[in-house]
């Protein structure tokens, strides 16, 4: 998990360019150009495994696509840094980036940088927003899930049977919220979560994050 001092300089970011955005009403690449630089070096070959800051970067950066930005933008940001550049993005690095991270990609990248498949990252801002009532229960800081919470699981069962990217992508964006609020799911919390609201949920929440289970 990262240092809270790392969550802080993301929420200050997000903060800054939420505002400049507001004020222009044009998103920015500014931070996108600060952060997806840490990763270039081993998407085009020159390293072996990704360096931490890379990592870290990419959790900033799936932070701003599903609450900020856009997996769009962000996708199109690469892009208009990346075309031209030699040597190219490899595609066999690019799929091991969120394997040696430890975390997913809430925003396209690819070789040809196709950017129309945002459309499946922002699956990820209604989990974010339905789930968030339950993060209190599930960290500890509540004696029991609210009504909210348990009412939002219901609609979230049935994102993770309707939806395409089904319940794994679901679980992947649970997982972003822990990995960006340092807030780890209490094993006994996820337990007592579906007792409480009595509620089966299809897809799966855990300390580890094994989103293929």
């Amino acid at each position: 998990m990262p240092p809270m001092s790392y969550f802080v300089r993301t929420l200050l970011i997000v903060l800054s360019v939420s505002a400049s955005a507001a004020a222009s009403g044009d998103p920015t690449c500014k931070y996108v150009d600060e952060y997806f630089p840490d990763c270039l070096d081993f998407l085009v070959g020159n390293y072996f495994i990704p360096p931490q800051e890379c990592c870290r970067s990419v959790g900033a950066l799936n932070y701003m696509a599903n609450h900020l930005m856009g997996p769009r933008v962000i996708c199109q940001c690469i892009e208009a840094m990346v075309t031209g550049a030699k040597p190219p993005l490899m595609a066999s690095r690019i799929e091991a980036l969120p394997k040696y991270c430890v975390t997913h990609l809430s925003f396209p990248i690819s070789s040809s940088m196709d950017c129309s498949r945002g459309d499946e990252f922002t699956f990820c801002v209604d989990v974010y927003q339905q789930f968030a009532d339950c993060m209190d229960f599930l960290g500890g800081v509540a004696p029991k899930p609210p009504t909210a919470c348990c009412n939002n699981l219901l609609s979230l069962n049935d994102l993770a049977k309707q939806n395409q990217f089904g319940p794994e992508l679901l679980c992947q964006c649970i997982e972003d919220i822990a990995y960006v609020t340092d807030t780890p799911y209490i094993p006994a919390r996820i337990d007592n979560l579906r007792r409480k609201c009595q509620v089966h949920l299809s897809f799966p929440i855990s300390n580890a994050m094994n989103c293929s289970t």
